[in-house]
């Protein structure tokens, strides 16, 4: 069954796509549905389209309920039968089926919010975990956009350079992000029911944005305006096609499985990037820094989804107001500090361990060098005692046991990290020491500790209290 844009060898198929075309929204996606819908009915039946359109109302009743029992059989969804169902029923509509010879089949049964595939919306906190834990600084960005934009999957892919190209340029925090009908032109599918709306980044999606279109410039110097903005890098494309095409469905969701599986979440199989878009839904619902919550009508724009009459033009005329309400959402007050805070000491930790075999490298014996084997053994008893510390407040709502057991933490002994410090961490698990270089005369110089420059004689390490 050849199809060339909207038009067919088979007459009965190019009603179809005019219908499509004309009446419909002219989505490149839909037109691929009902093509294949229709091959598979003519598979089914063994006949051509043309000749499907000379059989008795009754002929193709029967024809179009025994290929709905088959389907089931084959264990399909009753949802996705009946939306068979309905691709058919439009195909012979177009085609003289209409009044008295409308066809009459009967739906399957379809229970009221039923799934026949199983999903897991991942947490704002498990999003942010999951964007750590991603290969690439791409891949980190993808996720980002899914958790705090929910564009769906093709309308991700579909992004150009250009759709940020100006708001990054003039040093917006919190950046607008457009969607647009145009979006089909580089992924079909892109731009849903051809419905114009926007949504917005956060200030810490727009700093990572930055580094990464710097990354990216890097590679292949200036960044065309109609340039991807997540192109596929795909390593068997020729090399000039890598940065030029959109990133494919299969890759993307190829990457939320392997970042969801890393970050440890037991149900990664079931995380898809609609998943993530779930996801920022439950973040549209997280109180604003004022107490407040975003209306419903708000939410409903934000995510993509037909508006009531007459509000689309509120929203167009009232962008600022809604990027400033955007930039008020917090998900949790301690989620961001608590991340960037085991981060910062995962670093610190690396950093000194190589700095400490450097010097012991170096031949030098100097005891009144403190030992940083010392040093790093503390800062990572810090990392587990957050962790520890996050997961029992997290529970500790809906867990009585958990509470119990974090009301008695005072009176156990000391941790490793109290006692180095001289001071009672358990106290306030929160606390942090933080390690601070003394100037003073060493032989070894070491102007470079990794990315970071260390200032001439910064070798000693002290303790203070913040």
């Amino acid at each position: 069954m050849k199809i060339s844009g909207w038009t067919s060898e088979y007459s009965s198929v190019t009603n179809l796509l005019r219908y499509l075309k004309c009446r419909k929204t002219g989505s490149a996606s839909s037109r691929k549905t009902y093509c294949e819908v229709l091959y598979l009915f003519c598979r089914y039946a063994g006949r051509m389209p043309d000749d499907l359109v000379k059989l008795s109302t009754e002929e193709i009743e029967n024809l179009v309920e025994e290929f709905g029992y088959r389907k089931r059989e084959k264990l399909r969804s009753p949802r996705t039968i009946n939306t068979y169902f309905s691709n058919l029923k439009t195909f012979f509509s177009v085609n003289g089926f209409r009044n008295e010879k409308e066809l009459d089949v009967e739906q399957f049964h379809q229970p009221a919010r039923a799934r026949a595939r199983e999903e897991y919306v991942p947490s704002v906190r498990e999003g942010l975990e999951m964007a750590k834990f991603a290969e690439n600084l791409r891949d980190k960005m993808l996720i980002l956009f899914m958790v705090f934009s929910g564009l769906r999957n093709s309308t991700l892919r579909a992004l150009r350079y250009g759709d940020v190209k100006e708001e990054l340029e003039n040093g917006k925090d919190t950046i607008l992000i457009r969607v647009y009908p145009a979006m089909k032109e580089c992924v079909p599918s892109a731009c849903k029911g051809n419905i114009e709306y926007f949504t917005f980044i956060p200030k810490l999606v727009v700093d990572l944005l930055r580094r990464y279109v710097a990354q990216m410039q890097e590679k292949v110097g200036n960044i065309n305006d109609q340039n991807p903005l997540f192109p596929s890098q795909y390593n068997q494309l020729p090399r000039e096609d890598r940065f030029s095409k959109p990133l494919s469905d299969k890759q993307l969701q190829s990457i939320v499985k392997q970042v969801a599986k890393d970050a440890g979440i037991k149900k990664w199989k079931l995380v898809t990037p609609h998943c993530l878009r779930k996801t920022f839904e439950t973040f549209l619902r997280s109180q604003l820094d004022d107490g407040s919550r975003l209306d419903m009508p708000t939410q409903i724009f934000l995510m993509g989804h037909t508006q009531p009459g007459g509000l689309q033009p509120y929203f167009d005329s009232n962008i600022e107001d809604l990027r400033a309400l955007y930039s008020k959402l917090v998900p949790d007050p301690n989620e961001e500090k608590l991340i960037k805070m085991t981060e910062v000491l995962r670093i610190t930790s690396a950093l000194l361990e190589t700095y400490d075999a450097r010097i012991r490298s170096s031949g030098k014996d100097d005891t009144s060098l403190l030992d940083l084997s010392t040093a790093v053994k503390v800062i990572q008893s810090y990392v587990k005692e957050i962790q520890r510390t996050d997961k029992v407040s997290s529970k500790s709502a809906t867990d009585p046991a958990v509470r119990a057991e974090s009301s008695t933490d005072t009176s156990k002994p000391q941790s490793e990290m109290a006692r180095a410090t001289g001071s009672n961490c358990n106290s306030d698990p929160l606390r942090t020491r933080m390690y601070r270089f003394s100037q003073k005369k060493q032989d070894c110089q070491l102007k470079r500790l990794k990315e970071i420059d260390v200032p001439k004689g910064q070798t000693k390490l002290t303790f203070f209290p913040r």
